[in-house]
């Protein structure tokens, strides 16, 4: 059963409830993808945190079959199918509560696999010495893609080795990054 996106919801004057700490998404306002990505984390993050399972990514698509929620989870060691199982079901029931009203989504529960996304600093830390592609939001003398090892992160900045040139890129510059196997 698709579960919903709250970019329609009930108007402010039916509806008076403010956002506390228990209910971060307000029940009358419109508010973009990226924002129900970010409330999507602020809510799901600590609950799998209690299970000693990271959420590395979160992302909401558009695609053929519809719209799509979906959530790549990690635990040191990797995380087993059960894992997954159960994190579907109780992020399910988390978003069933916040996030009753607007149109359809479906929710997809995945494993970051090789092709791992990085997206905070310490993942950059954690993999250092492993080969990754950086995207950047605009070009860094003429080059967009950095493909090579990651060397090292300090004051912000990334440092990776593409074809024997380091190259340091500011964080803060990075629209994707993936391990590369």
């Amino acid at each position: 059963m698709p579960k919903r996106l709250p970019n329609i919801l009930k108007s402010q004057k039916n509806n008076p409830r403010k956002t506390d700490r228990k209910n971060p998404v307000p029940p009358a306002e419109k508010i973009s993808e990226e924002e129900f990505v970010s409330r999507v984390q602020t809510l799901v993050s600590p609950m799998l945190e209690t299970e000693g399972i990271e959420l590395v990514l979160a992302e909401f698509r558009r695609e053929p079959g519809g719209q799509i929620l979906r959530l790549f989870l990690d635990r040191p060691g990797g995380v087993a199918i059960e894992d997954l199982a159960l994190a579907s079901r109780r992020v399910s029931d988390l978003l069933d509560v916040y996030f009753g009203e607007g149109p359809p989504y479906r929710l997809e529960v995945s494993s970051p696999g090789a092709n791992r996304p990085l997206v905070r600093e310490e993942h950059f830390i954690r993999f250092a010495g492993h080969r990754a592609v950086i995207r950047l939001k605009e070009p860094l003398n003429g080059r967009k893609t950095f493909t090579g090892l990651l060397d090292k992160v300090e004051n912000g900045a990334v440092t990776i080795v593409c074809d024997n040139v380091p190259w340091t890129l500011p964080l803060s510059a990075v629209a994707t990054a993936r391990l590369r196997p």
